[in-house]
C-alpha cells in the first residue's frame, strides 16, 4: 500500500457481517485487484471495475477462471487471518447508546456467523435490501422518539421476512417505550430462543423484569449475562440496582464499583456508586464523587439529590436543604427532592417552607402518602382544623403501604381523635398499642 509495484499483483479484502449477525442472512466478504472486485454471496458477483466502474454487469459466469482464482485467493485470505482469532465479543456500551446505535444496524452481540445449510442456504443481502431499508428508516424512527410508528415498521418488515433478531430487538425496545411489556417480552424471547447467547437481549429483558419487580429474575438474568461477559458494565449496573432496590447495598457496592470501572465516565453508573457507599456509610468517598459529578454536569438528574442525602445522613442540614433546593430548582417535578426538602425544613424550624413542599408533594404525586401525612404533622403543630388534618392522614393511611407510613399515620390519628376529645375507634386503638409495641417501634 506504502510502496505499491506496478508488476506485483495487490489485494484489498472487505467484509460485512452486519446481515448474518444482525439480519439472518448471509454475510457479504470480498476481494479487491487494481482489475477486479470479487463478492461471495450466495450468488457470487465479479466485476471489472476498469471497464465497469460502477459494478453494474456481474462477469462471475462469464469469466469463470478470474472468479475460481480470486475465490481461491479469498477463502485462503480468511483461513489464514481466522487462525487464533478471539471470540466475538459484545460492545460495552451504557444502554441507551446501545440501544440507538442497535436502532440504526451498528451494534451485534457476541454471536458467530450463521453456517451455512445446503437445504436451508441463508438469503442473500442484496435480495432483502427493500426489508433492510424498512427496518432502516424504523431506526431513524427510533432516534427521533417515534417508536409507534418505529413499531408499524418493523411489524410489518418482520412479516416479510420473520427471522431477523436485529428488527424483534428493536421491536421488543420500541415496545417497550410503549409501555407494552407483555410483547416486549415475547420480542426478547425470540432473539434468545434462536441465539441464548444475545446479550442485547438478555439485557433488554432483564431491564423489563426489573421494572415489574420481578428481582429473581433480573438477578438470574444479569447473572447469566455476566458469564458470558463479565465485563459487560450494563449487566453489573443492574444487578448493583437490583441490590439497592432490595436494601443490600454490601452487594451492590462491588458491582457499582465494577460498572465504573469498565465505564469510568459514564455519570449514571458514578452516582449509583456514589448511592451505595453512602448507604454503607463510605462518606468521604460518596462525597468526593458527587460533588465531581456536579460540578461537571450541575444539572444531571439526581445528582443534588444524591448529596442532599448525604449531607442529611451526616446531619448537615443546611448543606441537605442547598443540595435538595438545587435539586427541585432543576427538576421542580421531582416531587422526593421536594418531600426531603420539606423534612429538612421542618427540621430547621422552617414549618411555613415545610408546608408549602409537602403541599406541591400532594399535588406533584397525589397517590403517595407520604405528602399527605407530612402535611398533617406539620399542620397539627400548627394548631390547624383538626378535620383539615384528620382528611389529610385517612387519606395518607388509605394509600400507605410501608409499615413506617401506617405507624405514622395511626399516631397521627390518635392525636387528632385526642385534640378532639374523643375515643377512637376500636381498630384505632389497636393500630395504636402495634405502633408503641417494640418490634413496631424497631421496624420504624
Amino acid at each position: 500500500m506504502l510502496h505499491p509495484r506496478a508488476d506485483a499483483p495487490a489485494y484489498a479484502y472487505g467484509e460485512s457481517m452486519t446481515p448474518s449477525l444482525q439480519f439472518g442472512w448471509s454475510a457479504l466478504q470480498s476481494l479487491r485487484s487494481s482489475r477486479y472486485k470479487l463478492i461471495k454471496a450466495p450468488r457470487p458477483e465479479l466485476y471489472d471495475l476498469l471497464a465497469d466502474p460502477g459494478e453494474s454487469t456481474n462477469l462471475y459466469e462469464q469469466q469463470p477462471a478470474v472468479a475460481r482464482d480470486m475465490m481461491r485467493k479469498l477463502d485462503r485470505l480468511v483461513e489464514e487471518t481466522s487462525r487464533g482469532a478471539p471470540a466475538p465479543a459484545s460492545a460495552d456500551l451504557d444502554q441507551d447508546t446501545l440501544e440507538r446505535l442497535a436502532a440504526l444496524g451498528y451494534v451485534g452481540g457476541p454471536a458467530a456467523a450463521k453456517p451455512s445449510d445446503p437445504s436451508h442456504p441463508l438469503a442473500d443481502p442484496k435480495d432483502k435490501l427493500r426489508v433492510f431499508s424498512a427496518v432502516q428508516r424504523a431506526g431513524e424512527l427510533i432516534m427521533q422518539d417515534k417508536y409507534g410508528p418505529a413499531a408499524q415498521a418493523l411489524e410489518a418488515a418482520l412479516r416479510e421476512d420473520p427471522q431477523m433478531p436485529q428488527a424483534h430487538l428493536m421491536l421488543g425496545t420500541s415496545y417497550a417505550e410503549l409501555g407494552r411489556p407483555r410483547e416486549a417480552k415475547a420480542q426478547f424471547d425470540l432473539v434468545l430462543k434462536d441465539d441464548p447467547h444475545s446479550i442485547q437481549a438478555l439485557v433488554g429483558l432483564a431491564n423489563l423484569l426489573q421494572g415489574e419487580g420481578k428481582t429473581d429474575d433480573v438477578i438470574a438474568l444479569c447473572k447469566r449475562t455476566l458469564a458470558l461477559d463479565e465485563r459487560n458494565a450494563q449487566a453489573q449496573s443492574l444487578l448493583g440496582e437490583v441490590y439497592a432496590d432490595l436494601k443490600k447495598p454490601d452487594e451492590a457496592l462491588p458491582h457499582f464499583e465494577k460498572a465504573v470501572e469498565i465505564q469510568p465516565k459514564l455519570t449514571r453508573n458514578r452516582l449509583n456508586l456514589a448511592g451505595a457507599l453512602t448507604e454503607v456509610k463510605q462518606y468521604g468517598r460518596a462525597e468526593t464523587l458527587l460533588k465531581e459529578i456536579v460540578k461537571d454536569q450541575p444539572r444531571f438528574p439526581f445528582a443534588q439529590f444524591n448529596l442532599g442525602l448525604l449531607h442529611e445522613e451526616q446531619g448537615h442540614l443546611e448543606e441537605a436543604r442547598a443540595a435538595y433546593a438545587a435539586e427541585v430548582s432543576a427538576y421542580p417535578g421531582h416531587f422526593k427532592a421536594r418531600f426531603n426538602l420539606g423534612k429538612v425544613l421542618f427540621r430547621l424550624g422552617d414549618a411555613a417552607g415545610s408546608r408549602e413542599q409537602m403541599r406541591e408533594v400532594i399535588r406533584l404525586a397525589p397517590k403517595q402518602p407520604e405528602g399527605y401525612l407530612f402535611l398533617a404533622r406539620g399542620l397539627l403543630q400548627e394548631s390547624a382544623p383538626v378535620e383539615t388534618v384528620q382528611e389529610l392522614v385517612e387519606k395518607g393511611l388509605a394509600l400507605a403501604q410501608a409499615a413506617d407510613l401506617k405507624a405514622l399515620g395511626w399516631l397521627l390519628l390518635a392525636d387528632v381523635y385526642n385534640r378532639k376529645r374523643q375515643r377512637p375507634p376500636c381498630t384505632l386503638a389497636g393500630r395504636s398499642r402495634e405502633s408503641r409495641s417494640p418490634s413496631a417501634h424497631q421496624r420504624g
